[in-house]
């Protein structure tokens, strides 16, 4: 038997799902987002995003809708599961300050019958909160009618004629519910509207319909009245243009020349509190914190000088001269630690920085930097709860306070002349950063963490590989060029066409390039879009693209590996590729290409044609292992530098994934599971001595041990499957078992083994065969073997923290962690969701306590003992250490 524990190491990042309403608060703007099985939710304040709480679900988000029912101030939230179990949500206060998830009413809507929509899941909310509709098969229309003081969804099912619905909504303002919907039949595409009886739960009458509408029509959007939109208030000074604008709150400074004027926005006005004159023009504002009695800031032409005034009445503080001719370009008041800062950034780059007291508004301990050659712009952000300062110029730099002291970090950015925090619901915590031709959306790293640089290709990355002797990498990419005929557009009468890129992108603009130019389509219309693939050779240091190598134009590139051959001392980029014909429904023809990339130039040295797609390459024992088609063939690199064929495996639907361990291959199949192949180097041959006969899609497969084989399938599950190497007869032998199975809830498409931390001898939970995964949406999970009775323990304590951590949606976790297909679903075992146990770190100590209650645990000498809280927290820590 085989003992697995799995764990997130890094959570999707991808969004699934995002609202925007008044969660937590009547007066409280939230931002909602779901992450796959995740629900982060947000703060929007004037700072930007901050986070409140994130939890988990058991479940993988399908649809999440806002409403708010008459007897409400605030709006709750309706999420449906991609296995159909719905809930509504409500966020509140608990008793102890902290923001909790309440499961105000769920239920699972499933049916036992019922063929699920190819165009998905549709759910709506009326608009007056009398009723969800949810449309999950074809022909059906379920209602949960919305009571007050319901705990349990219970959905009615209503025939609905119309079967290839592709959108449908709610009407506002309708007496009765009443939805509309796009379908389609056979005469083209039609609305039509029904209203719902909600007392006899059923189809009433048809209100309206319009047949015949735009075939592409696919998305409702119901409008209540009235439309548009109303300017809310508007202030001028007189005829003076204004110049410099600065807000705090519901405060605002501008300047039109020398004159000050300060603003308070009200509600639906802005009222003029104060103005005063200056000596000389305003060059720059600053509001500082503080409400009603904050600081304002003032940089002024000419005298080259730093006024800070007082408001309401802008009484004037201080004055501070600034030495030199540059006039002051950006002020900024924040406070970082506690220390009140005055940050003056001048028009050569340099910028000094003052501490301000906050009740006199003196200046001191007066400091200049250089920070770059142009002038700078200076903008506050919130990053991890923290107010840090974005440094805009030739050199951005980040400022923050450690120990009192401000540090000046320099960002990975070439030139920024803007920055501004981004409240967008894909990116939480961003920062939206300009230049003069382009906008960028990053985020600031925290200290001493792994920086990951992105590296703009414009064009699409599909395979990536390493080669340590050249210290390079190379990197397969896809873009699409649109392919220019002769004699098209008139009048040119040229004798030949080509490709003429979208855009530029990495291949276009390498520093050297080599391969064939598009040829023409036989019978292509005059412009046609073209893919072309090629090979990208990049510095390891500089990513920098030092080569492209562009492939035939109806030549797809698979896979890529690098490797060494034989006795060969190089080490060469393979590339597999398949030749793809419009009228073919699998490629029957590709090539295995070698290159070798020395001095700065990329040499092609062998290639092989294959009767096929080459899906996959490896290197295995100084030869070539690759996937093609239905088959695995082994090539072996001869002294003429060519690759020979060497033997073949034919018995796959698709061979997709290969991996290698010794003598063993594990070969993962589009539909037939995984199996095991021996190579015979005597026989120069393969012999398959294990298969998994159930019919599972494979998105990924890994070698754990000569035993022992994960694998991940495209339900969103993992497997383990074990060859019986004991066994007595063949047929036994040949048959891979089963020794575990968990619901992952996500799409594994890729799996290496290896560990993201270097692991620890002396530890309470010693760990074996760590493999990393890696899905479709982001995330970075770790699945580790365990010893028996660390495995058993950890089960024990799993049982017991389902029944202490309440599941948002009262979803139970043997049910999101059972196995799951089309065709059957069994309960998970073999594996440890680690995710739940490491939140046994975050229970307050009383859980705790009451969670290790009767758990016995070994004392070392084989004898067993009461296990205490403290155990198991070191037991957990140590576990969070793996990743």
């Amino acid at each position: 038997m085989a003992y697995h524990y799995v764990v997130t190491a890094q959570k999707p990042t991808a969004v699934t799902a995002c609202i925007t309403g008044n969660f937590t608060s009547p007066t409280d703007l939230n931002l909602l987002v779901a992450k796959v099985s995740r629900l982060e939710m947000y703060l929007v304040t004037p700072e930007g995003l901050r986070p409140m709480k994130e939890v988990g679900l058991y479940g993988r988000v399908a649809k999440m809708k806002l409403f708010r029912p008459p007897y409400e101030k605030k709006d709750l939230v309706f999420i449906l599961t991609a296995r159909y179990n719905a809930m509504i949500l409500e966020w509140r206060t608990g008793t102890n300050g902290e923001l909790e998830v309440v499961t105000r009413a769920h239920g699972n809507v499933a049916d036992r019958i019922g063929k699920p929509s190819e165009n998905g899941i549709l759910a709506v909310i009326d608009p007056q909160a009398r009723v969800i509709g949810l449309r999950l098969y074809d022909g059906l229309f379920k209602i949960i009618p919305l009571d007050k003081d319901s705990t349990e969804l219970k959905a009615a099912s209503l025939r609905l004629e119309e079967l290839n619905v592709f959108d449908l909504e709610f009407l506002h303002g309708c007496s009765n519910p009443t939805l509309i919907l796009i379908h389609q039949d056979l005469n083209g595409r039609h609305i039509k509207t029904h209203e719902i009886n909600l007392r006899d739960k059923e189809f009433s009458k048809i209100p309206w319909k319009q047949d015949n509408v735009e075939t592409e029509a696919s998305i409702l959007i119901p409008v209540p009245s009235p439309l548009g939109w109303r300017l809310a208030a508007r202030w001028a000074a007189g005829a003076r243009a204004l110049s410099v604008v600065a807000c705090a709150g519901a405060r605002a400074v501008a300047a039109a020349g020398p004159r000050i004027y300060l603003v308070a926005i009200g509600d639906g006005e802005l009222q003029l509190l104060a103005e005063v004159c200056m000596e000389e023009e305003v060059a720059c504002l600053e509001l500082g914190p503080g409400g009603d009695a904050a600081l304002l800031g003032v940089g002024l032409w000419t005298d080259i000088s730093v006024r800070l005034l007082r408001l309401p009445d802008l009484a004037p503080l201080h004055t501070e001269k600034l030495s030199g001719e540059i006039i002051p370009r950006s002020l900024l008041i924040c406070v970082l630690e506690g220390v009140c800062y005055l940050l003056c950034a001048l028009g050569d780059g340099s910028m000094f920085y003052f501490t301000v007291d906050q009740e006199t508004g003196v200046l001191s301990n007066k400091k200049k930097v250089t920070l770059g050659t142009q002038p700078t712009v200076l903008r506050s952000f919130r990053s991890l709860s923290t107010t840090n300062i974005f440094a805009c110029s030739d050199r951005p730099t980040v400022i923050f306070s450690s120990n009192h002291k401000l540090v000046f970090s320099n960002v990975n950015l070439k030139e920024v002349t803007h920055m501004c925090s981004l409240n967008a619901q894909a990116y939480p915590d961003s920062l939206a950063l300009a230049t003069d031709s382009t906008v960028t959306i990053g985020t600031i790293d925290e200290i001493q963490k792994l920086h990951i640089r992105t590296v703009p290709l414009g064009e699409t990355p599909r395979r990536i590989a390493y080669q340590e002797s050249s210290q390079t990498f190379g990197v397969i990419t896809m873009r699409v060029d649109k392919l220019e005929l002769a004699g098209a557009g008139g009048g040119g009468g040229g004798s030949g066409g080509g490709a003429v890129a979208a855009r530029a992108s990495a291949s276009t603009s390498a520093a050297s390039s080599s391969g064939a130019a598009p040829a023409p389509h036989k019978h292509a219309p005059p412009a046609v879009d073209v893919e072309l693939h090629n090979l990208l050779v990049v510095d390891q240091h500089t990513f920098e693209v030092l080569h492209a190598h562009q492939l035939l134009s109806t030549e797809f590139a698979m896979s890529l590996v690098s490797c060494r051959l034989a006795d060969d001392p190089n080490h060469y980029y393979a590339v597999g590729t398949a030749i793809l014909n419009p009228e073919e429904s699998e490629p029957k023809q590709g090539r295995i290409l070698l290159f070798h990339w020395c001095e700065g130039k990329l040499t092609q040295v062998a290639e092989k044609e294959i009767k096929g797609g080459c899906y996959t390459l490896v290197e295995f024992n100084g030869k070539l292992l690759a996937s093609i088609n239905s088959t695995v063939r082994l090539f072996e690199w001869t002294s003429e530098k060519e690759l020979r064929l060497e033997c073949s495996h034919f018995n796959n639907i698709v061979a997709l994934y290969l991996k290698v361990k010794g003598d063993f291959i594990l070969v993962g199949d589009l539909m037939r599971s995984m199996s095991l192949l021996q190579y015979k180097q005597m026989e120069g041959s393969f012999e398959e001595i294990a298969r998994d006969y159930s019919p599972n899609w494979m998105t990924a497969v890994e070698i754990l041990d000569d035993d022992t084989f994960l694998g991940a399938e495209n339900s969103f599950n993992l497997f383990v499957c074990q060859k019986d190497s004991a066994a007595t007869t063949d047929e036994e032998r040949q048959q891979m078992g089963y020794m575990g199975q968990f619901h992952i809830g996500d799409m594994v498409n890729v799996m290496r083994r290896g560990a993201l931390v270097a692991q620890l001898a002396d530890t309470a939970a010693p760990v074996a065969r760590p493999v990393l995964l890696a899905t479709v949406t982001g995330a970075i999970c770790l699945v580790v073997q365990l010893p028996q009775e660390l495995f058993e323990f950890l089960h024990q304590l799993e049982e017991r923290l389902t029944h202490t951590i309440k599941s948002v949606g009262k979803i139970p976790h043997s049910f999101w962690r059972s196995f799951n297909t089309d065709i059957k679903t069994e309960p998970a075992e073999g594996f440890i969701d680690g995710d739940l146990i490491e939140s046994f770190l975050d229970l307050s100590r009383d859980m705790q306590q009451e969670t290790v209650q009767g758990l016995q645990i070994d004392d070392g000498g084989g004898m067993m003992r009461d296990a205490t809280v403290d155990d198991l927290i070191k037991i957990v820590e140590d576990l969070t250490r793996i990743h």
